[in-house]
């Protein structure tokens, strides 16, 4: 069922990886205009939506416990550089969450998928763990994906393709 899914989440961990080969890590924290979320705020909420994920199928968080605070629903990004883990860490806590996360959702089965899942807001609109799961490997993946992209193309940077 997911394994389409799970290629386009591979797809966009590689694109993200292109995004942030030539990012700074002393500059990842930069806000260039108001309500903007900073590259480093993006990966460490990738890192603990990729925990929620593995929660819904049974799986146990990978990240520190603290980043659910500092990176989770309702966080405030800061811009300040000390306030977050290095470019590596954060990085590595994505792309080991996802590959986590897609391999425990293949081998997720069908009951666990059709229950609901625990995230009130979304409740009404993606209303199993199934559509929940397809979302953070996908939609939710791609947009903050997007923000890190711009503000990459907002320091001058190249377009990647």
């Amino acid at each position: 069922m997911f394994e389409r899914i799970a290629v386009v989440n591979r797809f966009a961990l590689d694109y993200l990886r292109q995004v942030l080969a030539d990012l700074d890590d002393a500059d990842l924290a930069a806000i260039q205009f108001a309500g903007q979320n900073p590259p480093a705020w993006n990966l460490g909420h990738l890192a603990v939506v990729a925990d929620y994920g593995l929660s819904l199928v049974g799986g146990s968080a990978r990240s520190p416990r603290v980043w659910r605070a500092q990176f989770g629903p309702g966080s405030k990004p800061s811009d300040r550089r000390e306030d977050y883990p290095s470019k590596a860490e954060l990085q590595s806590a994505v792309e080991s969450g996802y590959d986590a996360l897609v391999q425990a959702v293949q081998n997720a089965d069908a009951d666990t998928l059709a229950k609901p899942h625990t995230f009130p807001p979304l409740l009404q609109l993606l209303p199993t763990r199934g559509d929940m799961l397809a979302h953070l490997l996908t939609t939710h993946f791609a947009g903050h994906l997007a923000q890190i992209s711009q503000w990459r193309r907002q320091k001058g940077l190249p377009a990647l393709f």
